[in-house]
């Protein structure tokens, strides 16, 4: 069983963080760019 501590150390973690900021930025830019296109 994972406690609420160890996930919050898991998410909270830059090393989860960036990626997923990066991620969601690339998706953000690869939307702008398909509705700049049509």
């Amino acid at each position: 069983l994972i406690t609420f501590f160890r996930f919050s150390q898991i998410v909270f973690s830059p090393d989860f963080i960036y990626p997923l900021i990066a991620f969601r930025l690339k998706c953000s830019r690869d939307i702008t760019e398909k509705t700049r296109i049509t």
